[in-house]
């Protein structure tokens, strides 16, 4: 029975002893390290996100403005880069706030990622109905919160004439609220989220700045100047190549990081 018991024994597997090569203060070094990278990383994707969003905006908003300034030079009108949507046709300006934008044609989602956007329903500026104008909150249209009623806005046409309103009313209304287009009157609604500190997203109500025409046509800067709707876009993209490039290398920097934050 000895003999067994003592050969069973000598067969059994001997038990691990496992051993602490890390000292406690080191695991905890480690550790504080680790939580250091990622907190860092996150901050990184995060201040990256927001700059890029800055950069594309005011980037945007430069190439913009040359393409109108060489539309009333060269008697055309300028896509500011060659896969864009859009093109300026008009310039808002509320000398009350600084503000000064160049409107660009339409309101889809790449028209408005870069300036106001002009609804293609609404009037055009000197017509007689309501020019309607959409910017978004947190970029081109944040100075609306600082507006106020009876204050002056400037709107120039492609051809030079330069039209003013005066702010008549500055209403919050629910997102499904359409806009008339009344043909009887001149007059300019600006329309954006709300409110201009909310989050990012879906907002359920609208910001409108609603003012009327007080003179048909302050002064003419570019009288006579034609815009054509159809653009030679190969024979008149040569000046803005360089800005559009830089705009470029933003975009596929942009799409590697993301691709590296998914791998993250």
């Amino acid at each position: 029975m000895q003999g067994s018991l003592l050969a069973r024994t000598q067969f059994m597997p001997k038990r691990l002893v496992l051993k602490n090569t890390w000292p406690p203060q080191k695991v905890w070094r480690y550790l504080l390290l680790c939580l250091s990278v990622i907190l860092g990383v996150s901050g990184g994707i995060l201040w990256g996100q927001g700059a890029y969003l800055y950069a594309k905006a005011h980037l945007g908003q430069y190439l913009i403005v040359r393409a109108w300034r060489l539309s009333g030079v060269k008697d055309t009108a300028f896509k500011p880069w060659p896969w864009a949507d859009t093109w300026p046709v008009a310039r808002l300006r509320i000398p009350g706030l600084g503000f000064d934008q160049v409107v660009l044609a339409g309101d889809s989602g790449q028209a408005l990622a870069f300036g106001p956007g002009h609804t293609s329903a609404s009037a055009l500026p000197g017509e007689p109905g309501t020019v309607l104008i959409s910017g978004h909150r947190d970029t081109h249209f944040q100075a609306l919160k600082h507006l106020e009623v009876n204050e002056r806005i400037t709107l120039e046409d492609p051809y030079g004439r330069v039209h003013a309103y005066r702010v008549e009313a500055l209403r919050v209304v629910p997102a499904s609220t359409e806009v008339g287009f009344d043909v009887g009157a001149s007059r300019l609604v600006l329309a954006t989220c709300w409110p201009f500190d909310g989050i990012a997203g879906e907002a359920s109500e609208r910001y409108l700045v609603e003012a009327l025409a007080i003179e048909p046509r302050v002064e003419s800067s570019r009288e006579g100047l034609a815009m054509v709707k159809q653009i030679d876009l190969q024979a008149r993209y040569s000046p803005l190549q360089g800005q559009a490039n830089l705009l470029v290398a933003i975009q596929i920097f942009t799409k590697v990081f993301r691709s590296i934050v998914r791998v993250i």
